[in-house]
């Protein structure tokens, strides 16, 4: 009997330390000192799934609070907003097509560069599909100043920001044509042709065209999502533009580059 006894007591161990170790939080990420100041984040996760519409985010929950909000209405927001808006289509489609299979999706992912101090740049991989042919791709850039725990925008980056706007597309053109000539074998007049049109307005010298970058002490890469600088079956653009070639529209916090 003691026998007995003692085996089910070994196994219940075995049973409870396997509880523990499988329960056990996410690993925690430290991203490396700046200003001797440590930052952790874990994984953390938002998702709404029923049989119109699924919504699964992942996103890095910061142990910085004021950076942890920033960070999660950024990655959050946008699903609610999906998830409210789109069941509301998709049951106005069920009703009107009972036999319809389709189902709405977002999906969201994420990186954190670590090598890019004293800039976090968390960089969304999102993914919707509404049913249509195919649904959409595209890398949403996250840039949060650590020393002061703030989102770092288009506008914060340069002193007039119209200026700076209109310069960009010569600084990124070039970039872009020996992409689409290395992507798609085509010549240069083709590549530039495909430019042109019809994606001429979205790479126009506006704000609204640039405002999707990450950034690091060496320069700004700015980042082109489909249909904005090709078709679809194209896919993402990225274009570096380094520090120097901005200086002159910088404001005067960037114009120092960062130890």
């Amino acid at each position: 009997m003691k026998k007995i006894i003692f085996a089910v007591v070994i196994f219940l161990l075995i049973v409870v330390s396997y509880i523990a170790i499988s329960r056990r939080p996410d690993p925690v990420v430290v991203l490396g000192p700046s200003d001797e100041v440590e930052l952790t984040y874990t994984d953390a996760q938002y998702s709404e799934s029923d049989d119109l519409i699924s919504v699964d985010v992942h996103y890095p929950r910061f142990s910085d609070p004021a950076i942890a909000d920033i960070v999660e209405h950024y990655a959050v927001d946008p699903a609610k907003e999906f998830y409210r808006v789109g069941r509301t289509e998709a049951e106005e489609i069920k009703e009107d097509f009972p036999d319809w299979p389709g189902r709405y999706e977002f999906i969201t992912s994420y990186t954190v560069a670590t090598d890019t101090d004293p800039y976090i740049n968390i960089m969304f991989s999102r993914y919707s599909d509404t049913g249509g042919a195919h649904g959409l791709g595209f890398t949403d850039v996250l840039v949060i100043d650590r020393e002061h725990g703030d989102r770092i925008e288009f506008a914060d980056l340069f002193t007039n920001t119209g200026i700076a706007a209109r310069a960009l597309p010569a600084l990124v053109t070039e970039s872009l044509l020996e992409q689409k000539m290395s992507k798609l074998g085509i010549s240069k007049e083709d590549a530039l042709e495909s430019l042109e049109e019809p994606f001429a307005s979205s790479l126009s010298g506006i704000l609204e065209n640039y405002d999707n970058f990450s950034l690091t002490p060496e320069g700004v890469t700015f980042y082109f999502s489909p249909y904005q600088a090709g078709a679809y079956v194209e896919g993402e653009y990225s274009v570096f533009v380094p520090r120097s070639d901005l200086q002159e529209y910088l404001v005067p916090d960037f114009k120092v580059v960062p130890n």
